[in-house]
């Protein structure tokens, strides 16, 4: 977030914690949105994976900006993040499926987070051989970002 909220070259999205609450920040359009719900749910239409509940909207909306990321110009690409639900063909899926498949004319940087437990998993289910792994440790908890350039 420190890094890229404020560039202009910078599309797709982060969710990050804000006091306990996830919420998801547009890198293009510079908007939050609530991602996950507490309590009982105003919005009709979530999903519910073990004791927490996100609105499926936020899902759909992040899906079509994978689905869109060939169309943008800027130099970076970022997805937060690669979990359980995708490794298991749900959340971002099938468009994160498609999307790495057809990454050959992507002409900018793609940036994806993936918690350091499920980085072996993610390499191996999206075919991840030829990337370059960054260490972050933020909060006590490590996170790795799987860095793609067409470049390399």
């Amino acid at each position: 977030m420190r890094i890229f909220k404020d560039r202009q070259d910078v599309y797709g999205f982060l969710c990050p914690d804000l006091e306990g609450q996830r919420y998801f920040f547009d890198l293009g359009t510079k908007q939050w949105m609530e991602f996950e719900v507490k309590g009982t749910p105003d919005f009709t239409d979530t999903f519910t994976v073990g004791k927490y509940s996100f609105r499926s909207e936020v899902f759909s909306l992040a899906k079509h900006m994978i689905d869109q990321a060939f169309i943008h110009s800027g130099s970076f690409f970022i997805i937060d993040e690669i979990g359980k639900l995708e490794l298991k063909g749900q959340g971002l899926e099938p468009e994160l499926s498609k999307m790495l498949h057809e990454r050959a004319p992507f002409n900018k940087t793609l940036i994806l987070v993936v918690r350091d437990y499920l980085l072996d998993e993610a390499i191996i289910r999206y075919n991840l051989y030829d990337i370059n792994i960054i260490h972050i440790n933020d909060n006590d908890e490590l996170m790795k970002l799987i860095s793609i350039s067409s470049n390399d």
